[in-house]
């Protein structure tokens, strides 16, 4: 899942009214009952939360699972095993020395950052990655699966030797060097799939959007099989025994030894492309194209058309071999992937209409002994859950229940849950969605009071600050006023009592020029009103 939150849930400016929302940005937050930037040893569902640069060693079993927000830097050892989690959050950083016997499920979010240099993979390993994934070494000897979204970029430092029953899906940027994949193993590509380096194939290829391979050597040998139903390009000589299904462009920029195995072309704009010589062994049959720029060679080879009515086109006589509905053109085409548009690609849709949840603002009303909290979704793709959590001071946050998602829909979808520990003047509230993958993401922050009416609105600026902070409070009597500044972590920072007058208020917090930089929390407390909002350094 990626990116649950449209933007229009993101408000700058925070004023605190009895029993209606407010908006507070929904940034990256330390999951409920979470255990914060401490290295050792974590299961049964436990939970840490990596918020900082932290280079503590992590173990993680039995569900457990490891969280890193904005800011948070992981650059200890990791051992994770099967059934348990790790999850990268828009703006953390998964950069561990070592990976030991690595099994768990890594997640990363979109503008997340992972590099997996010196690991080792055990069964049940998988990734999906809608950030930025680097890895170093890629020498698996176990069935994994790796997945890079429309939204990730993935780079492979190294050749890549990929085996037993692997595969990769790539519907985003994959970038590799040189590539070598045995029999029983899958690549899906439905993004843009590169490979600089040689490669040495014997698995699937199935791509169903752009894969460019620019190695000089490109053998196909016994391989499994390669359907093809956009543009497969090689920027050199290719050879090899392979079975392939071609409904778009297969192009070829040097010479194309085929030795057999079987092409089929089952569309009338499909083409295969070769800039060299063509020496067919093979078989090659359907009612597409074929274009040689260089000399053929039919030797041993069969060239059949789909029937009398439909077909298979060639731009050069047929020297010898076997040719069974066969026209010649002369005057055909040679089709090009700068403006090729004919195949029957299947693409994802774009990183920004990925929103596996539309989720409107959370509300919440206090109606006598409970609070009534209501969202609603306009659509839902593998939704799992909402879990409820609520807070009395806005930063520790604890589960009050979940609420079952419908899972998918495109229809309008409301929700309501009523929370009964009413034992507060004011309480604060979010969701937090769970996809069928464990993906989380939390929604808005809201504030519903239980008591007394609306005594202060304030405000702050800058918003990104530097050195100094300037607080403004509307109150409806005179009565002190402490602002606070603190951190992520709820660590108070600056702290400031104010003479506050009835009417408007305009004060300037200096001294800040040492902290930091980073996400903070300014607060200002006048009576029982509290007034909170997220600022950045």
């Amino acid at each position: 899942m990626k990116h649950l939150y449209p933007k229009h849930l993101i408000s700058s400016g925070l004023m605190l009214i009895s029993t209606i929302t407010f908006l507070q940005p929904a940034a990256a937050q330390c999951p409920a009952g979470s255990i914060s930037n401490t290295a050792g040893n974590y299961n049964n569902g436990q939970t840490v939360c990596i918020s900082t640069n932290f280079s503590g060693n992590i173990k993680i079993t039995n569900g457990a699972k490891m969280v890193i927000i904005s800011g948070g830097n992981f650059t200890g050892n990791i051992d994770g095993n099967q059934g348990s989690l790790i999850q990268v959050k828009a703006g953390g950083i998964f950069n561990p020395g070592t990976a030991n016997n690595l099994a768990s499920t890594i997640l990363i979010d979109k503008n997340g950052t992972a590099t997996l240099s010196n690991a080792g993979f055990s069964n049940g390993f998988g990734v999906t990655n809608s950030g930025s994934f680097t890895w170093g070494s890629f020498n698996q000897n176990q069935a994994i699966t790796v997945t890079n979204t429309s939204c990730g970029t993935m780079t492979f430092s190294q050749d890549i030797n990929l085996q037993n029953g692997s595969t990769l899906n790539n519907s985003g940027n994959m970038i590799m060097q040189g590539l070598n994949a045995n029999s029983g193993t899958t690549i899906d590509n439905r993004g843009r799939l590169t490979v600089n380096g040689n490669i040495n194939f014997a698995g699937l290829l199935r791509n169903q959007w752009q894969a460019i391979f620019k190695g000089g050597t490109n053998n196909f040998n016994n391989g499994d099989s390669i359907i093809n139903l956009y543009t497969l390009t090689f920027k050199n000589a290719i050879q090899g025994s392979f079975k392939m299904r071609n409904e778009g462009l297969f192009w070829v920029g040097g010479s194309f030894q085929y030795n057999g195995g079987g092409i089929q072309m089952n569309r009338t704009n499909a083409q295969v492309r070769v800039s060299g010589a063509l020496v067919n062994g093979g078989t090659m049959k359907g009612n597409g194209k074929i274009y040689i720029a260089g000399s053929f060679s039919n030797g041993s080879g069969t060239l059949t058309g789909k029937s009398s009515a439909e077909k298979l086109l060639i731009n050069q006589s047929v020297p010898n071999g076997s040719a069974t509905n066969v026209q010649q053109n002369s005057g055909m085409a040679a089709e090009d992937t700068a403006t090729y548009a004919g195949g029957a690609g299947n693409p994802d849709v774009s990183c920004s209409m990925l929103l596996p949840m539309v989720v409107s603002a959370l509300k919440g009303t206090y109606n006598g002994d409970v609070i009534n909290l209501t969202w609603s979704t306009t659509s839902e793709i593998n939704g799992k859950q909402f879990m409820v959590e609520y807070s009395t001071d806005g930063l520790s946050f604890t589960t009050a229940g979940a609420v079952a998602a419908k899972g998918n829909s495109t229809e309008k979808v409301n929700y309501q849950y009523q929370f009964s520990k009413v034992n507060n003047a004011t309480l604060y509230f979010r969701l937090m969605m769970v996809d069928v993958d464990g993906r989380t993401e939390y929604s808005n922050t809201i504030l519903v009071k239980t008591v007394g009416a609306q005594k202060i609105t304030a405000g702050v600026y800058p918003n990104p600050f530097a050195e100094k902070l300037e607080v403004t409070t509307t109150l409806t009597k005179s009565l002190p006023v402490n602002v606070r500044l603190l951190d992520m972590n709820g660590r108070l920072v600056k702290s400031q009592v104010y003479s506050g007058q009835s009417g408007f208020n305009k004060w300037t917090l200096t001294g800040l020029s040492e902290l930091n930089k980073g996400l903070y929390i300014i607060e200002v407390m006048a009576g029982e009103e509290r007034w909170m909002q997220k600022i950045i350094k």
